[in-house]
């Protein structure tokens, strides 16, 4: 008897094992943009200024948002003309969390079935300076997503939503600073 109940046990810890593991048997990988073709920009300057503060992201929370926002504005665009300057300037971060309780009223009365909130903001000014068309040009643009994480889910599966949300706060605010160095700015070359 006592033999099955050890190999049960043993089958249980093998299956928890299994499920904090990616699909790959590995850890999540480091979110980089070293991949990315940096986009040739029509000034003689770029500049990214990082966000003043280092961000204090919530527990649990596993990527910055701030660094990977300055390693995106860093590698994403360069310099490659003769005159004007053009600066990204990380003005705010921040990642908020707070607890939802659930949407069944029957859950939400035993105080079950909850999810955490994360709510993902990146700020950042784009200024061109000293451009043949215009003196000074500034633009600010705002990108957010919100993330809603069961608290049933795994360890693995929250860094996965996690890492999944941030990504794609990256990817829009991407397409809204393509957008703005082509048509506000006239300085995006592709």
């Amino acid at each position: 008897m006592r033999i099955v109940i050890c190999l049960c046990a043993c089958m249980v810890l093998i299956g928890c094992a299994s499920a904090l593991q990616n699909k790959n048997g590995m850890p999540l990988a480091r979110m980089t943009f070293d991949h990315l073709i940096a986009y040739p920009l029509d000034v003689a300057s770029y500049d990214v200024i990082a966000l003043g503060a280092p961000l204090v992201v919530p527990t649990g929370f596993i990527v910055n948002p701030a660094d990977l926002s300055f390693e995106y504005l860093s590698k994403r665009f360069k310099a490659d003309g003769f005159q004007g300057k053009l600066v990204a300037e990380i003005q705010s971060v921040a990642v908020v969390h707070d607890v939802v309780n659930s949407s069944n009223s029957f859950g939400s009365m035993l105080g079950v079935d909850k999810q955490d909130h994360y709510t993902v903001d990146i700020v950042v000014s784009l200024s061109a300076i000293g451009l043949p068309t215009y003196d000074s040009k500034t633009t600010t643009l705002k990108a957010r997503r919100e993330i809603y994480i069961s608290e049933h889910t795994s360890l693995v599966e929250r860094e996965e939503h996690q890492m999944r949300a941030v990504d794609a706060l990256i990817n829009d605010l991407d397409q809204s600073i393509q957008s703005v160095l082509a048509t506000e700015f006239g300085v995006f070359r592709r």
